[in-house]
């Protein structure tokens, strides 16, 4: 006597926690955490800023600067005696002199800058190199190209300064990091100032917009995905687990690129920023919804006419072959043998189908991966289909590859945990096959 709805209870109860504690990310947890992983970095940066100056050497470890200091003080921020060869623009050669120098931090711009106190620049232009002779070059071996250059006396300026600032080139690790879209660091507040501070200034608040909507539409979607796998599982009479999680990356996919599209909509100002973001959640709630009354009033969709007119045709090719002649007195290869080799087909079959399973899953995970890592690209570039269909069917080889070994690993459990759950592998011992014999065809298929 309990329904359907009884039974959702608890699910609903989960989903809304699970909501919950993902709201409590989104609005707090992961704006301050962003922001204390850029003070860190930031920091990293200004460490490998300072420690890479030192006292009475050529100090190179700021791009095309090379950096002379007669001394530094304990602190590492004042500077004496700085000499500065700025080569960062090909066609002019920069000396700069100071007579004393402080390395500053910008955190905000994410900066480091050396300010010069009391000093000169020394500027002249770039001759070209002379050429290569081609005499003294080993024959048969293309020239290289020219390299380098001296300063020419065509042009030279001299500029006097009291203060000069110059931005440090540093191995940053901010180069690996996308800071495109700075609006996912900023906390609920910094965001509804930005939101206000753009539509004052009369400027595009569509980023703003769609970062504070996802936030919340993010939360609510625990929620939806509750009510529409409850049903579909419900369903599901067969596939088990494995269904589940193909229909889970099935489901997954098709939100995650369906937010993605809206959301570049969005973006670029063809839909409002509450409508992209929380359709999506409107549409599979609607499903989600629809499914779960259809659940309660039993009903039964049937499958369509071509679905049974091919069962039919299945089953009557199956009878002619059932009664098809025996040729030359023999047994037909498909029908079944007095042999021992009856268990060892059994385990191949079985393992066989869990490890095309693992397989087409892993297959499914690469491909849900690689999308969310390529799919903001494929939006701003738009290249056709054909070409991103080829970009998978190029790449999924060497997935594969590199996740054979796994997939052998998890058939091999499933396999044993499935004949040892319905008591198959005590039947066996029973009858006196030993666990080494049960293994060897699994081993001779991973071989």
């Amino acid at each position: 006597g309990v329904g359907p709805l009884r039974l959702l209870r608890p699910v609903v109860m989960a989903a809304v926690l699970v909501g919950a504690a993902t709201a409590g990310m989104t609005l707090v947890v992961n704006p301050a955490s962003n922001a204390v992983f850029q003070h860190q970095l930031f920091k990293i940066l200004q460490t490998r800023a300072t420690s890479g100056l030192h006292e009475r050497v050529f100090n190179t470890s700021f791009g095309d600067m090379v950096i002379y200091l007669e001394e530094v003080s304990p602190s590492q921020v004042a500077l004496k005696g700085v000499l500065v060869s700025d080569e960062r623009d090909p066609k002019l050669t920069r000396i700069v002199t100071a007579r004393e120098g402080r390395l500053l931090t910008d955190e905000a711009n994410q900066r480091v800058t050396l300010r010069l106190i009391d000093g000169a620049i020394n500027e002249s232009d770039v001759a070209a190199a002379p050429p290569l002779n081609a005499a003294v070059h080993p024959p048969g071996e293309p020239l290289p190209l020219p390299a380098g250059g001296a300063a020419t006396t065509r042009r030279y300026r001299y500029t006097a300064f009291g203060l000069y600032d110059m931005n440090l080139t540093v191995a940053s690790p901010f180069r690996s990091i996308k800071l495109d879209k700075p609006e996912k660091n900023f906390s609920m507040g910094e965001l509804t100032a930005a939101i206000g501070e753009a539509r004052s200034l009369g400027q595009p608040a569509a980023p703003f917009l769609v970062e504070y909507h996802k936030r919340f539409a993010l939360p609510f979607a625990a929620l939806v995905f509750a009510l529409l796998g409850f049903p579909l599982a419900v369903r599901s009479h067969r596939g088990g687990r494995s269904l589940a999680l193909v229909g889970s990356l099935a489901i997954l996919v098709a939100y995650y690129l369906l937010l993605t599209s809206l959301e570049g909509l969005a973006l670029s100002r063809r839909l409002p920023a509450w409508f992209a973001i929380w359709l999506p959640n409107l549409i599979f709630v609607s499903i989600g919804a629809g499914l779960v009354g259809a659940e309660i009033q039993r009903v039964r969709v049937p499958p369509p006419r071509w679905w049974w007119a091919l069962v039919e045709r299945a089953r009557g090719v199956a009878e002619v072959v059932k009664q098809a002649p025996l040729v030359a007195g023999r047994r037909r290869h498909w029908a079944p043998r007095e042999s021992t080799h009856l268990i060892d087909r059994y385990l191949i079959r079985s393992y066989l189908t869990y490890f095309g399973i693992a397989v087409a899953v892993a297959s499914v995970l690469f491909v849900v991966v690689d999308l969310l890592q390529t799919l903001d690209r494929y939006l701003r570039v738009k290249p056709p289909l054909v070409y991103i269909l080829e970009h998978f069917l190029y790449r999924l080889p060497a997935a594969v590859y590199d996740g054979l070994p796994v997939v052998t690993l998890v058939a091999t459990i499933f396999l044993f945990l499935t004949i040892s759950r319905y008591h198959e592998l005590t039947a066996l011992k029973a009858a006196g096959v030993s666990l080494y014999r049960v293994s060897l065809p699994i081993i001779g298929l991973a071989i």
